[in-house]
């Protein structure tokens, strides 16, 4: 009778503390570990990221001259722009504790935006590449046209005689 009562007691024990493993984990797991530094850095650049996605005009970001603004460490933020076939991106970024930019610790924040303009790029210099080998189509026709009518004014046997 007491091996069973150990056992009841033992899988009441064990499924407590499945239970309170499981718990404690994903309440650990909830908790932001950056450094006040970093929180307030990330804050700092998602709002710049957001302010400068409202500047729109004629479908592309107003480019702003950059951003006068530190991180939480005293380092410059950079912004840039990139166009992306037919979107365009922001990226803000913070160097991160270290000072050295593209490493594991920059806070970046980035935007994207439709590029109407590109796509309207994109649209012109596809069409100009179609009319080039339309016209390359044409001018093989043309040619090939005018040799079968000149074939056919002198015959095949006096445009050979002629050759030779």
């Amino acid at each position: 009778m007491k091996s069973i009562l150990n056992e009841a007691l033992w899988r009441i024990l064990a499924f407590v503390g499945i239970i309170l493993g499981t718990t404690l984990f994903f309440w650990l797991s909830d908790i932001d570990w950056r450094s006040k530094e970093e929180k307030s850095t990330q804050q700092q650049i998602d709002s710049l990221a957001d302010q400068l996605d409202q500047k729109i005009t004629g479908g592309l970001y107003e480019e702003a001259e950059g951003v006068s603004e530190n991180d939480s460490w005293g380092n410059p933020i950079k912004l840039s722009y990139e166009e992306e076939g037919i979107g365009q991106r922001i990226e803000i970024r913070s160097a991160g504790e270290d000072g050295s930019f593209h490493t594991d610790d920059d806070i970046i924040a980035s935007r994207w935006l439709l590029n109407g303009a590109g796509i309207g790029k994109a649209a012109s210099s596809y069409a100009g590449d179609v009319a080039k080998e339309s016209a390359k189509g044409a001018a093989e026709g043309v040619k090939e046209s005018v040799k079968e009518s000149f074939m056919g004014l002198f015959g095949k046997d006096k445009a050979e005689g002629s050759e030779n």
